[in-house]
């Protein structure tokens, strides 16, 4: 990922913020030279000093197929993020710009077909989306009804490689700018566009790394 310096965030600290709030991912990878991607809830973790994202997809999705445990893919995650109009400055000859959140995490993927393991996988997130949704519901169904479902589901976990982050939150602004920003942002009132404010109200642009 191409990565102004200005943006550049290497603070692991606050990318697992990120992708413990934001763990809606894209599965990107490769076949035969046709790439596929998929949309899936991850969850980071590490083992014994070794980082890894878990997920699950459909068995009727052929991208697990391409899978092998030496051959790198990406997984591309986003935050809150929005366009900010020239208008909102009060610095003149400026041009509109998007500031988001991304992070790209690459690794080697690895299949996990023992069942117990898939089930305390799908234990572990949901307990981690249920905390963030605000609600309690456990993976707790009738053993026949889970090993059912269990069947129709691939299990597997990335282990990570390298971690690629940029946050782009108007760091970059005068303090007079970069207040107009914010506030036209909460104006605009939608749920994206106020979270997008929050963060670059609070962000710290001296914690890089």
């Amino acid at each position: 990922m191409y990565i102004p310096n200005a943006f550049l965030q290497t603070d692991k600290a606050t990318v697992l913020e990120v992708l413990d709030k934001y763990g809606f991912g894209i599965v990107v990878s490769n076949s035969e030279g046709e790439l596929l991607a998929t949309h899936i809830p991850l969850l980071f973790k590490a083992v014994q000093g070794q980082d890894y994202l878990y997920g699950h997809m459909a068995r009727n999705n052929d991208q697990w197929k391409s899978f092998s445990p030496d051959q790198k893919i990406m997984v591309i995650f986003s935050g809150p993020h929005g366009y900010i109009s020239p208008t909102w400055y009060e610095s003149k000859l400026t041009v509109p710009t998007w500031d988001h959140i991304s992070v790209h995490v690459y690794g080697y993927p690895e299949l996990i077909p023992d069942l117990g393991q898939v089930k305390d996988l799908l234990t572990q997130t949901t307990d981690h989306y249920e905390k963030y949704n605000g609600t309690q519901w456990k993976f707790e169904l009738p053993e026949e009804f889970s090993q059912k479902l269990m069947g129709t589901i691939v299990a597997f976990r990335l282990k990570v490689v390298d971690i690629q982050a940029q946050f782009k939150l108007s760091q970059n602004r005068n303090a007079e700018d970069k207040a107009k920003v914010i506030r036209a942002l909460n104006e605009r009132g939608d749920a994206s566009s106020v979270q997008l404010a929050d963060l670059i109200k609070n962000f710290d642009p001296r914690k890089k790394g």
